[in-house]
């Protein structure tokens, strides 16, 4: 196996593992964003909410996040223009969503 060979595979076995973390991000952000919400820290959870919402807006989390943030914009907010423009992108976005139907 020549210097290059070698070389190429562990390139691509890096960029492998950098996808699968990639992956699983939004997974990650969401419990983080759950586990905030379980302690009253609306403001982290906003914030890991934007990051899948920014982040990964192709990512079935994205639905989740924009539900959540929309949920937290209305009751704890009282921003209801926020979480309409987020329910509305929740449905437009993910139409099929379980989130869509309750953004409904």
């Amino acid at each position: 196996m020549g210097c290059g060979h070698w070389l190429r595979t562990c390139l691509l076995l890096l960029v492998v593992l950098a996808l699968a973390g990639c992956e699983r991000a939004p997974d990650r952000l969401a419990r983080e964003a759950q586990a905030a919400l379980a302690r009253g820290d609306t403001d982290v959870a906003r914030g890991k909410l934007a990051l899948i919402v920014e982040g990964y807006p192709d990512h079935p989390r994205a639905a989740e996040a924009r539900y959540w943030r929309a949920e937290i914009a209305r009751t704890i907010d009282k921003d209801v223009r926020r979480a309409q423009i987020d329910y509305q992108g929740l449905i437009r976005r993910f139409p099929a969503s379980p989130f869509a139907l309750r953004a409904r």
